[in-house]
């Protein structure tokens, strides 16, 4: 596997840009996840599609399918009815290679999905 350097600070504010721009706000999503939240919301068959881990004794979590689950539970932590994201995209040596954007309303989980918020 060939290593690609790291993009220089000058592209990563230019990629950057546009989102914050937006008023996206930087959010650095966190790569494992609860493997129980992650098969509440997609059900059991996604199980054979994670990478599942767990240390001893602890809980079970996942790679992150994507960016929802930890963009959708940090805003939901943070209180604000919406919000917008831009989250940095690594590549298996965690160097970032890009940026994606999000939306995120409380009007598109509703009451119902408040059970993602950290306690």
């Amino acid at each position: 596997m060939r290593a690609e350097p790291n993009l220089p600070p000058e592209a990563l504010a230019a990629i950057r840009a546009p989102f914050l721009a937006t008023g996206a706000e930087p959010v650095d999503a966190p790569i494992l996840q609860p493997l129980a939240l992650i098969l509440e919301l997609a059900g059991e068959a996604m199980r054979a599609r994670l990478f599942v881990v767990q240390a001893e004794g602890g809980q079970e979590t996942c790679l992150r399918p994507d960016f929802t689950v930890p963009v959708v539970r940090q805003h939901l932590d943070s209180g604000k009815l919406a919000g917008r994201y831009v989250l940095p995209v690594r590549d298996l040596q965690g160097r970032i290679i890009g940026f994606t954007g999000r939306l995120v309303s409380d009007a598109s989980f509703g009451p119902t999905h408040k059970h993602l918020v950290k306690s």
